[in-house]
């Protein structure tokens, strides 16, 4: 259990920092439309990973 955690918390944090990497090249060039587009995709990539999560859950 704690080795799962582990791997799913480091690839949060690498996740992390390619987004904050992307947003601060975005804000760096004043791309406002950008900024908006990688926050959508980064929420409903979340979003999409707590459903597979509870179906995954319901299926044992």
């Amino acid at each position: 259990m704690l080795l799962s955690f582990l791997i799913t918390f480091r690839e949060v944090i690498e996740a992390s920092f390619i987004v904050a990497t992307i947003l601060s090249i975005l804000v760096k060039l004043k791309h406002v439309r950008g900024i908006r587009t990688v926050w959508m995709a980064t929420g409903a990539a979340a979003a999409i990973s707590v459903i597979l999560l509870g179906v995954a859950s319901l299926m044992g």
